[in-house]
């Protein structure tokens, strides 16, 4: 009887730290992956800042290229050297607007996260669409020698606008950033408790496991020697 009693001890204390094992292994995991996507979503987040706010700050410089030879048109500088430098700067201009539309493009087509206003990624489209739309036809213009032209375009308005939805962009991104952050330090704690009370678990099933071998084998044992040390 007392054989029976170990030996079903023995299976119950296994089975119990399989479940423990078990349990832990879950929550592990379910850890990670939350970690993961956080992190990957705080990846992408980064990602699009960097694209969006690249496009938006190239095509301020590009402002400022153009706006370099429409001074010099002002000027009514048209010696050979100075034709020459302004269209130089045109052409930098074109390239410098053209790696503003990469910087966009590779934005756009970035991976979706959850979270994000669709008005707000289409107003940041609208807004760098209107800006990049401006300075291509100020680059034209100016190519032309359309000084009057280029003075009509709004190209202020458009760059007040842009940069508008651009801080309202970053607050959003921002908000995002925190709450990623906020959930790993969520699961993180969540974690902690949980290996504290699976540690008081595993301490109390400790406790039973040595009552209970004191009880069966230990204290029998006791008394089997105590009866056979007088006998010698």
């Amino acid at each position: 009887m007392k054989n029976i009693k170990v030996i079903t001890g023995v299976i119950a204390t296994l089975g119990i730290f399989s479940a423990l094992l078990l349990v832990t292994g879950i929550l592990f995991y379910s850890a990670v992956s939350s970690d993961r996507l956080n992190f990957q979503n705080a990846s992408a987040l980064s990602y699009q800042q960097q694209e969006l706010g690249g496009s938006f700050q190239t095509l301020i410089e590009t402002r400022v290229t153009i706006n370099r030879v429409a001074i010099r048109m002002l000027k009514n500088q048209r010696d050979p050297a100075s034709l020459d430098a302004m269209n130089t700067l045109l052409t930098n201009a074109g390239a410098s607007l053209n790696e503003a539309e990469k910087h966009f493009n590779n934005y756009v087509n970035s991976e979706a996260i959850a979270g994000k206003d669709p008005a707000l990624d289409a107003q940041a489209e609208a807004s760098f669409k209107q800006m990049y739309d401006v300075l291509q036809q100020s680059i034209h213009y100016l190519k032309a020698d359309n000084y009057a032209a280029y003075g009509n375009l709004d190209a202020q308005k458009a760059q007040d606008d842009m940069e508008q939805v651009y801080d309202k962009w970053l607050s959003q991104n921002a908000q995002l950033i925190k709450l990623a952050s906020d959930q790993n330090q969520s699961s993180f704690t969540q974690m902690q408790w949980t290996l504290g009370i699976i540690l008081l678990i595993v301490l109390i099933v400790l406790a039973f496991i040595w009552l209970g071998l004191q009880r069966v084998l230990l204290r029998p044992l006791q008394r089997i020697m105590a009866a056979i040390l007088p006998m010698r």
